[in-house]
């Protein structure tokens, strides 16, 4: 088995995992989660902190910040959800959901700090930041990323294009 079938695995969770929660979360039937013998906020932290932890396996390109904010986003979803489904959402559940995130995304954040501590213990955050891999927003900008890539914007090829010809 290669890294790319283990990866179709943890997408093939994830949609199976995902479709089971919202089923589970916007079905109008209260109470499955008594079946397991769990409570109410603990099946809500459970099932998120494993959706979350397939999510980061299942989309290893994309930082774990922004699958965070989504899965916080889905979660802030499905509670509305329930109130469509004659459900009561609850700011108790939505906590609970969030504490399931957090808990899957705060070891990413707690290895990334020792790394820090490892690699640069005298340097400033602001000095780590600056040398950081992570682009800044104008570095994520189509101009830059061609830059980057060798090529030129179509203003810079076209004036290159006119100083060749000697215009």
């Amino acid at each position: 088995m290669t890294p790319t079938h283990t990866l179709s695995l943890f997408r093939g969770g994830l949609a199976i995992g995902l479709a089971g929660l919202l089923w589970l979360l916007l079905n109008p039937v209260e109470g499955a989660e008594a079946a397991f013998g769990l409570s109410d906020g603990v099946a809500h932290a459970l099932a998120f902190y494993a959706l979350t932890l397939c999510l980061f396996a299942a989309a290893p390109k994309h930082r774990r910040s922004d699958l965070a904010a989504l899965m916080i986003g889905l979660a802030g979803a499905t509670e509305a959800g329930q109130a469509l489904v004659g459900r009561d959402p609850g700011l108790r559940d939505l906590t609970a959901n969030v504490a399931g995130i957090m808990a899957a995304y705060a070891p990413g954040l707690i290895e990334r700090f020792r790394h820090h501590l490892r690699a640069h213990p005298h340097r400033s955050w602001t000095e780590i930041r600056a040398d950081d891999g992570r682009q800044s927003a104008r570095q994520r900008t189509p101009g830059a990323i061609l830059r980057r890539l060798g090529a030129r914007p179509w203003t810079e090829r076209a004036k290159a294009e006119r100083a060749a010809e000697g215009v």
